[in-house]
């Protein structure tokens, strides 16, 4: 809708440019489970934050474009900046968050959990977005995931604290121990 209504594209058009989205989210996962894999259990929470915070700031340049044809590769580039950001990080959260939270006795229902979570915004989403876009237009749209995407990031830069914060601990625990059979 966007690309048609507000770009111009053609509903062809529309379909075959639509394509960046899940092309570049293919790039993005394998990205960063290899970032992931080399930063250790820290890094899911680091690239998560980094990537919700670059999706939203790509979501509010979004909102400043224009309509037109004109400004259509600005806006196919971002919806690329989007889904770069966006889907690495989201790719995390049925598999590796969902060992992280619930171990080895509850991992299946916190993957389980999660899911069931990210199918009820879908169908919220719909509803919803299409009420904003109505209302607000899309610039109303991009805020609104812009601002979803911006507290997605902070949640995760909590996380993100908590673990650095755990792993101080675990460290100092260790050192402890370690000097206690030295001693």
């Amino acid at each position: 809708m966007y690309l048609r209504d507000h770009l111009g594209y053609s509903v062809s058009e529309s379909a075959g440019v639509s394509a960046i989205f899940p092309g570049v989210g293919v790039a993005s996962v394998l990205l960063a489970g290899w970032l992931s894999d080399r930063l250790g259990l820290n890094g899911r929470a680091l690239l998560m934050f980094l990537g919700l915070g670059a999706t939203a700031a790509a979501l509010v340049v979004l909102m400043s474009v224009r309509p037109g044809a004109s400004t259509s590769p600005l806006a196919v580039t971002l919806i690329g900046v989007v889904a770069f950001c966006l889907l690495g990080p989201y790719s995390y959260l049925g598999g590796a968050f969902a060992l992280d939270f619930g171990g080895k006795q509850a991992s299946a229902a916190s993957s389980g959990i999660i899911d069931g979570i990210g199918y009820l915004g879908g169908v919220l989403a719909g509803d919803s977005v299409a009420r904003v876009a109505v209302a607000y237009g899309w610039q109303g749209v991009f805020v609104s995931l812009a601002a979803v995407s911006a507290v997605a990031a902070v949640c995760a830069g909590v996380l993100l604290g908590l673990n650095t914060r755990a792993a101080h601990t675990r460290a100092a625990v260790a050192a402890a121990a370690a000097e206690t059979t030295r001693g």
